[in-house]
């Protein structure tokens, strides 16, 4: 699974170039500091090259709030699942407007933690621009994956080696030793969410490096716990 980080940084990676000019910035060179359960994780700060990026985040949602902005990620996906698992980012707009934080995940996965704001019914979702996806979509590509596995297992297809983009590959490289790597994973609390119980399971970065995980201290989390 990609971590929640990774579309935001894509997602700020726009903002600079929409709001600065600042231009093919690689996700990676985005700092972000990360709080927050799993899929509902949200970014208390982020900078580039001593930028801060917070309140031109503000500016950029100040003026793409109405409309809703569709981020370069989304739009090199497949026509398909920008239908099924397309947004605007209007819920991520909203809460940024609620708690001055920035929220993480997909706005479909967002909806999820607040549903009395987004998903009351299907006009509200519209008004969100975010997808849902149905089950027909779910169980038609079950069967895809299902005969592709059958195919591979009879020989009648060959299995194709590529990048997948999950970060569970880096993550193992850095265990075994081959550099270090910090990115955002879920762990029991040892105080790097502040406020939370000891030992609650919670989303923050954290230091792979040869045979250990160390979470980093990701501060106050107050804004989360509040309403």
């Amino acid at each position: 699974m990609l971590p929640r980080s990774f579309f935001i940084q894509m997602l700020l990676a726009d903002v600079l170039y929409e709001m600065k000019g600042i231009k093919g910035i690689p996700r990676e060179e985005i700092k972000v500091n990360v709080m927050g359960i799993n899929h509902f994780t949200w970014i208390g700060k982020a900078s580039y090259g001593g930028i801060d990026i917070l309140p031109i985040y503000k500016e950029f949602v100040d003026r793409y709030f109405d409309e809703g902005y569709v981020d370069t990620r989304q739009k090199i996906r497949d026509p398909e699942e920008i239908l099924y698992f397309g947004c605007a980012n209007r819920v991520k707009f909203d809460l940024f407007r609620r708690y001055g934080f920035m929220a993480a995940a997909g706005d479909r996965h967002l909806a999820e933690f607040v549903p009395f704001w987004y998903l009351r019914n299907p006009a509200e979702v519209a008004v969100w621009k975010f997808a849902l996806t149905p089950m027909s979509y779910r169980y038609e590509l079950q069967e895809q994956r299902n005969a592709k596995c059958k195919r591979l297992v009879a020989g009648e297809e060959k299995l194709e080696l590529n990048k997948s983009g999950e970060e569970g590959v880096k993550q193992m490289k850095a265990l075994i030793g081959f550099g270090d790597l910090v990115t955002n994973v879920n762990l029991p609390n040892k105080g790097q969410l502040e406020e939370f119980p000891e030992n609650a399971v919670v989303e923050t970065n954290a230091l792979f490096s040869k045979n250990g995980v160390q979470p980093i201290l990701a501060g106050n989390s107050q804004m989360i716990l509040r309403n």
